[in-house]
């Protein structure tokens, strides 16, 4: 059988939600695909959950290895495809049942590098949020500026606006709602970036856009990403502010590199923006059991960075909502041991912050 797509399932300790990823990914509708389902050096009954459905489907391959993360076990995926197209599902999400026989059609229909869906946020419980969907048709295939105007500068940042309009979802840069012509992603060398932890999407879709010749789009929200506690964006992360350091580093080193104008660097900021407030609940997150003292200095030096402070100071709070027009203020105004003070009640809630990874 010739495979059309193959389909890339990282696990780590994802017993609870295989069943359901696995049954949507058995149950697509286009019949010629591998699902490479690589194990990250789990510890709990995932690969005994794998191996059964493996011997259900033979189209369901079980791939061991040690614990590497999963930018690395992305990678391995990539290594091992046979497909002509490749997609992404992680292990706590599912897809609906047409997901991939729209995507691979609208591919093949359009001649293009990439394809994107829409995307279902729901709760642990699978329970619905939202369904989110692109502002752009389907009809026909984006190229030449279309994709740096309409993707990449997206991928980089979204203005405040356009995050009341919901485009910092529906244009975020999940690799799980895309699909990708392996071809392309191995004429030019495009891998995750193993040194990092988060964001390893945003950089890795950067480097596919910027070197798509075209872009479709299947404009329903047929990818449903389950928010669980153990979602990247929910769990502490002791060293996520030296990870936003390189993220940043590099998108400025991308625009540089393309001769980008102002407007990327602008989108920049707003992602900077963000990602910081997003750096304060992780430093207040009632699961960092450092002392208020080293938090304290952690705050202190996030806001001495200069990027940081050309973010905010360079940014009106037109389009924010009022809380975030406040804590833009604090910051521009120094108010830091205030601010500190909010999000560590804000920690103790238990309030979730938003990811974004993408």
């Amino acid at each position: 059988m010739s495979v059309k797509v193959s389909i890339i399932v990282p696990v780590f300790n994802a017993e609870k939600y295989l069943d359901h990823c696995l049954e949507s990914l058995s149950s697509q509708t286009l019949d010629e695909i591998e699902i490479l389902v690589i194990d990250d050096g789990s510890t709990d009954q995932s690969v005994a959950r794998i191996s059964q459905y493996s011997q259900r489907d033979s189209r369901i391959k079980l791939i061991c290895k040690t614990n590497s993360g999963v930018s690395d076990t992305r990678n391995v995926g990539l290594a091992e495809a046979k497909g002509q197209y490749i997609g992404f599902v992680d292990a706590d999400d599912w897809v609906d049942p047409k997901t991939y026989e729209m995507m691979y059609q609208q591919a093949i229909a359009l001649n293009v590098d990439i394809v994107r869906c829409g995307l279902t946020l729901n709760r642990e419980d699978g329970s619905l949020i939202e369904e989110i969907t692109l502002p752009y048709g389907q009809d026909i295939p984006y190229i030449n500026d279309e994709v740096w105007s309409k993707f990449i500068r997206m991928l980089i940042g979204t203005s405040f606006t356009e995050v009341n309009l919901r485009y910092d979802k529906s244009l975020a840069g999940y690799s799980c709602v895309h699909l990708y012509d392996r071809k392309f992603l191995t004429a030019y060398h495009i891998k995750f970036d193993t040194q990092l932890k988060v964001y390893e999407d945003l950089l890795f879709n950067l480097t596919a856009y910027s070197h798509a010749k075209a872009v479709g789009i299947v404009n329903e929200a047929c990818y449903h990403y389950r928010q669980t506690f153990l979602s990247a964006c929910n769990r502490y992360k002791p060293d996520l502010e030296h990870t936003q350091d390189l993220m940043v580093q590099h998108i400025m080193r991308f625009i540089k590199e393309n001769q980008l104008d102002e407007e990327y660097t602008r989108a920049l900021n707003y992602r900077i923006f963000f990602d910081t407030l997003w750096a304060l609940s992780n430093i207040f997150s009632r699961y960092n059991l450092e002392s208020w003292k080293a938090k304290s200095k952690r705050v202190k030096i996030l806001f001495s960075k200069e990027y940081v402070r050309n973010s905010f100071f360079s940014l009106k709070s037109t389009g924010l909502s009022f809380s975030k027009r406040l804590l833009h203020l604090m910051i521009k105004s120094r108010l830091y041991s205030l601010l500190s003070i909010l999000y560590f009640a804000k920690g103790k809630m238990g309030v979730r912050s938003v990811c974004k990874n993408g």
